[in-house]
């Protein structure tokens, strides 16, 4: 593995076109399930690898005592799964999984190590909705950590007090809007209700929303800004639609024109399968 390590700093320093990726750092990739352009997989790659580091790193460092009254913790601490995907999604690309991360940990009756409380900060001074999830999120050690550390002390009190996120409309609510024949009548009230957070759909909706996509990316658009809303809708959708194969959209379904946009719906789709959903 140290290898590949070098080998994804040097990456992160010139650049794949001066340092491609080699047979050694592909099977990795390939291995660990990691998908979407190199560029990225390179990013993921390198968040796995330091998750690997930091979890070898106490069985080579001397023993330390431990902070004067550091408290213990109440509950286990979250999955690796659930980690790994903390870190994904901590760093922009998979951001509005967040929601539905949350929901998993929540119900789990696990907690997140304190130690991940910058990460957790990151995307709170961007999304200032989660500050109100922060302690309970990291538990005892978190609560100690945010009044004993000076600098994630200072970045937690600079946060906003932000609205807690709410579900989305009831499905009942939606179903109406998902035309099959006229699938651009009402996209425009469709993405408002969409951009509030979801809990996963259920089948029947995740259904009905693929058919509903699949016909409104075959609609002739052109309007830029019709064009940019069926975009949004696409995404939004692809954060709370079932995480399963039968949904994700095959490009022979629709026009060369939205290629990326599926791509990137199905690799959303797999990412919560792998990490969040199953």
């Amino acid at each position: 593995m140290q290898g590949i390590y070098e080998k994804l700093k040097q990456i992160l320093l010139l650049g794949l076109q001066t340092v491609p990726a080699d047979e050694e750092l592909e099977g990795f990739c390939r291995v660990q399930g990691l998908t979407g352009s190199p560029e990225e997989q390179v990013l993921q790659a390198l968040a796995l690898l330091s998750l690997q580091a930091r979890a070898q790193a106490p069985a080579n460092r001397p023993v330390r005592a431990q902070p004067e009254g550091l408290p213990d913790e109440e509950f286990p601490y979250i999955a690796p799964r659930l980690d790994q995907a903390l870190v994904l999604i901590a760093s922009g690309r998979f951001g509005p999984a967040m929601y539905e991360w949350l929901t998993l940990v929540r119900t789990s009756g696990q907690i997140v190590p304190a130690w991940r409380l910058p990460l957790l900060l990151d995307y709170a001074e961007k999304h200032p909705w989660l500050k109100s999830q922060i302690i309970p999120l990291t538990g005892r050690r978190g609560d100690w950590a945010l009044a004993h550390i000076a600098e994630w002390s200072a970045r937690y009190r600079r946060i906003p007090d932000g609205e807690d996120k709410t579900f989305a409309p009831k499905e009942r609510e939606l179903f109406p809007l998902l035309h099959l024949k006229r699938p651009l009548d009402e996209i425009y009230m469709l993405a408002s209700y969409l951009e509030t957070p979801a809990g996963t759909w259920s089948t029947k909706l995740s259904a009905r929303m693929r058919q509903f996509l699949t016909a409104a990316l075959r609609q002739p658009v052109n309007d830029d800004r019709i064009r940019r809303v069926v975009a949004k809708v696409v995404d939004y959708a692809s954060y709370a639609m079932v995480a399963a194969p039968d949904y994700t959209i095959h490009p022979d379904e629709v026009p060369e024109t939205w290629h990326r946009e599926v791509a990137a719906f199905n690799e959303v789709l797999d990412f919560r399968k792998r990490y969040v959903f199953n």
